[in-house]
C-alpha cells in the first residue's frame, strides 16, 4: 500500500465582544490567547501519537506464493544435470512431452520406471514452476532406491544453495534418513523452506507421494476438490490423468522411457554401489572401534603401499568416533565407484568437526576396496 500524505489543520478562533470593566477584559484576553496557543499544540501531539500508533499497527501483507521461484525449464535442466553427474546409475531423466494445458496451467508426466513417475505443473504463459509430485509404488530395493534418488534430486534442484548436509537435514525434517526405520506406508510429514512446501505422504499400501510445491499450492485430494481448482496440484494431476485416459481410448499414449541399459545391468550396478558404500561405512566403524587392522584391510594394495602403517594408526590416536552419512554416487563404472559423503569426526581433544569427503572405490574380484580418500573441512 502507498503511504498516505499526512495533513493536520487546527483552527482556533476566539472572539471577545464583552467590554465591561478592565479586569474582565484582561481575563478574556488571557483566556483567548491560552486557548489559541496551547490547545492546538495538545491536539497536534495527540493526533501525531495516534498516527504513530497506526503506523506501528500496520502489518506487511505478503501476497500468496503460487510458484517456486524458477521456470520449468530451469528445474528440468538442473534435475537432469544432477541425475547425470551424481545419480547416473539410476537412469533418471526428465523429458518434456505429452503436455496437458488448461486455464493457463500445464502439466506433464516424466516416467522413471514402471513404479515411479514425476508430475510437473507450471504456468503455461510464464512457465513458472508451480510444483512437482513424485508418485511411486516401489517394491524392490532397486525401485525404492530410484524413488529416494528422485527425491534427493528434486531437493537439490530446488535448493542449489544447500550443501549435501543441508539437504540431508531438510529430508530428516520429513522423517527420512533418520537412522531408524521409516514406514513409508503411513508417513505424513511436511516442512517449508524458501516458500516451498515439501511433503511426503504414504497412501496406506505400497504407494507414496512426495510433493515439492509453492507454499500456497494445496495438496488436498478427494471428492471435495474441484477439477477447476486453480491452486491445487492434485487437481492438476487429476486433469492430466483424465485427459490421458481419454487419449488412450483414442490410441494416443505417452512414450515410455527406454534405456540402452538392461534391467539386469542396472540391478548389478546397484548391488556394486551398495557393496562399495558398505566398505566405506565399515572402514569408519572400524576406526571408531579402534579395529585398525580391519580398517587397514579395507584399503587397496596401492593405498597400503603409499602409507606407513604405524604412522597411519597414530593419526587416529585422538579419534573418539568417525562416521559418514549422506553418501552419494558421483560416478560409477563396472570396477570403479566414486562416492561423495559427509564425515563427522569427533576427537578428544578437538571436539566435533565435519568434512566433505570423496572416496574412490576399486573392485578387485568380488571385493571392493578404498583406493583414495580426500576430506575437506566444511
Amino acid at each position: 500500500m502507498n503511504k498516505q500524505n499526512k495533513l493536520i489543520v487546527i483552527l482556533a478562533t476566539v472572539v471577545t465582544t464583552l467590554l465591561f470593566i478592565f479586569i474582565g477584559l484582561a481575563v478574556n484576553y488571557y483566556t483567548s490567547n491560552k486557548v489559541a496557543k496551547e490547545v492546538p499544540q495538545k491536539e497536534i501531539k495527540v493526533e501525531q501519537k495516534e498516527e504513530v500508533k497506526k503506523e506501528e499497527k500496520k502489518e506487511i501483507i505478503k501476497s500468496n506464493v503460487y510458484d517456486v521461484g524458477i521456470t520449468e525449464t530451469v528445474f528440468r535442466n538442473r534435475f537432469n544435470q544432477i541425475a547425470n553427474e551424481e545419480l547416473s546409475e539410476l537412469g533418471l531423466h526428465i523429458k518434456k512431452e505429452y503436455v496437458y494445458s488448461h486455464n493457463n496451467i500445464s502439466i506433464y508426466q516424466a516416467p522413471f520406471d514402471d513404479t515411479t513417475s514425476l508430475m510437473i505443473s507450471f504456468e503455461t504463459n510464464s512457465e513458472r514452476l508451480r510444483g512437482v509430485v513424485l508418485m511411486g509404488q516401489p517394491v524392490t530395493d532397486y525401485e525404492t532406491t530410484t524413488y529416494l534418488g528422485a527425491i534427493a534430486d528434486i531437493v537439490a534442484s530446488l535448493n542449489p544453495d544447500l550443501s549435501p548436509a543441508g539437504r540431508g537435514n531438510l529430508l530428516r525434517q520429513l522423517g527420512m534418513f533418520t537412522g531408524g526405520h521409516t514406514d513409508y506406508k503411513t508417513i505424513n510429514r511436511s516442512t517449508v523452506r524458501n516458500d516451498i512446501l515439501y511433503k511426503i505422504q504414504g497412501t496406506g499400501g505400497n504407494g507414496v507421494l512426495f510433493y515439492a510445491v509453492a507454499k500456497d499450492i494445496e495438496t488436498a485430494t478427494g471428492e471435495s476438490v474441484s477439477r477447476d481448482e486453480p491452486h491445487n496440484i492434485m487437481a492438476d494431476v487429476s486433469n492430466f490423468i483424465i485427459w490421458d485416459g481419454e487419449n488412450q481410448k483414442k490410441g494416443v499414449t505417452i512414450e515410455k522411457k527406454t534405456s540402452s541399459v538392461s534391467s539386469d545391468e542396472k540391478h548389478n550396478s546397484y548391488i556394486d554401489a551398495q557393496k562399495a558404500e558398505y566398505v566405506l561405512t565399515n572402514f569408519h566403524k572400524n576406526i571408531t572401534d579402534k579395529n585398525y587392522n580391519k580398517a587397514y584391510n579395507c584399503l587397496t594394495k596401492a593405498y597400503k603401499n603409499s602409507i606407513n602403517y604405524d604412522g597411519w594408526v597414530n593419526g587416529f590416536r585422538t579419534t573418539v568416533s568417525s562416521m559418514v552419512y549422506d553418501i552419494d554416487i558421483k560416478s560409477q563404472t563396472s570396477n570403479k565407484v566414486v562416492l561423495k559423503y559427509i564425515l563427522r569426526a569427533e576427537d578428544n581433544p578437538g571436539g566435533i568437526q565435519y568434512f566433505s569427503g570423496e572416496a574412490t572405490m576399486i573392485k578387485s574380484g568380488d571385493e571392493w576396496k578404498i583406493d583414495r580418500i580426500e576430506n575437506k573441512k566444511v
